[in-house]
């Protein structure tokens, strides 16, 4: 039987042999991607002071806790990102649960009740920025 050598079909003597890469110098096994390398470096832990202590918390978390340092010392540009966050974090109604009874509310299980006084507390600064007190 013949070979034939056209589009699509090259010669056997150029065609990769069994078990041979198509690319022998590519990405090494175990190299990471850089989605990778940038979500495992901002969500290792740090240990940090706060006012209660030590804390363990991920590099994120860190980064959040001084945006919000900063907007409260006055910094516009963190104001305006933390409420940007803050309205895709926390729903502006409340959804109810249906299996816990409609008295319940969902509530970010990541916010407690003193951040979300301060988000509060921002959100009221900014307004009262732009003149449009609620």
């Amino acid at each position: 039987m013949k070979y034939d050598v056209g589009y699509g079909r090259p010669p056997k003597h150029t065609q990769f042999r069994k078990g041979q890469s198509g690319n022998p110098k590519g990405r090494p096994k175990g190299a990471k991607a850089f989605n990778t390398i940038v979500r495992e470096t901002m969500t290792a832990k740090l240990r940090i002071r706060t006012a209660q202590g030590r804390k363990n918390v991920t590099h994120v978390q860190a980064l959040m806790m001084q945006a919000i340092e900063s907007a409260l010392k006055g910094s516009r540009h963190d104001r305006h990102e933390l409420m940007r966050y803050y309205r895709d974090a926390v729903p502006e109604e409340p959804q109810e649960i249906a299996s816990a009874g409609p008295a319940s509310t969902v509530q970010p299980e990541d916010v407690d009740a003193h951040d979300r006084a301060i988000l509060e507390h921002l959100r009221a600064t900014i307004l009262a920025d732009q003149g449009d007190v609620r």
